[in-house]
């Protein structure tokens, strides 16, 4: 689908004294990703402050692949630029096992197009299994509420699930949970670059709205201090980009 080249008019409102509970069914919700046959979703950047339209990608489930033996599960995320008439960018592969209560990233490589393909081994980053309903391992934290928090197994980072919240985007509304995910001041030594982000799940499980903050150590940091800010544990983050998949604007 086309994208409207200006971000739509986008409202947060807090319902206060609301309660909320989501079965998550997106595996990766920057990604706007659920490991079924078939999937695919197209989502929008859109950088502040000018808040227009940089870059529009497509993700999908490819399927199951055996990696050193073991299965794993492939999607494809192609990045278009619409500056350039939808030019494909490139193409990138992300390769996922699961191990114990985790999914682990195992693989990753980034073909720009008209260049070299660039592989990765990159097991070691973990990724909570509630996340990954969509591959329908259920955990016992595959319904979100409000007041959950998750260390991640292996980044300096926490999610925490923190109010219900009205997302109006355009003239369509969404009751949504509103997801946080900070660096953990216990390991917060450990990052150049700090960063944060919010997401946020409607009734039915998905993503339909994603923002992505810059803190210290950003090369474009002043260039956004202007922007919206979040605060936390000390922490002051700017807006740097908005992604909105495009199912909330059919």
């Amino acid at each position: 689908m086309e994208f409207e080249t200006h971000e739509p008019e986008v409202s947060i409102t807090p319902l206060e004294g609301e309660e909320m509970e989501v079965k998550l069914k997106v595996g990766i919700p920057s990604y706007f990703a659920v490991a079924e046959e078939g999937y695919e979703a197209e989502w929008a950047f859109y950088d502040w402050p000018e808040r227009v339209l940089t870059e529009i990608s497509q993700t999908k489930y490819i399927g199951k692949i055996l990696i050193g033996g073991e299965e794993c599960y492939e999607f494809s995320v192609l990045d278009f630029d619409p500056k350039k008439g939808y030019q494909l960018e490139s193409e990138n592969r992300w390769y996922y096992k699961v191990k114990d209560d985790k999914v682990v990233v195992v693989r990753f490589v980034h073909r720009p197009v008209g260049g070299t393909a660039i592989e990765e081994e990159v097991e070691g980053w973990e990724e909570p299994l509630r996340l990954w309903v969509g591959m329908k391992f259920y955990s016992e934290g595959d319904v979100y509420r409000c007041g959950d928090r998750v260390r991640y197994g292996s980044g300096p980072a926490l999610e925490e699930v923190t109010e219900v919240v009205q997302v109006k985007i355009g003239d369509r509304k969404f009751k949504c949970l509103r997801c946080l995910w900070v660096p953990d001041p216990a390991r917060k030594g450990e990052q150049e670059r700090l960063q944060a982000a919010e997401w946020y799940v409607d009734q039915e499980g998905r993503c339909i709205f994603f923002r992505r903050y810059n803190g210290k150590g950003w090369h474009n940091l002043e260039k956004l201090k202007d922007c919206p800010k979040l605060e936390h544990e000390g922490e002051a983050f700017y807006l740097w980009y908005d992604c909105i998949p495009g199912y909330v604007l059919e």
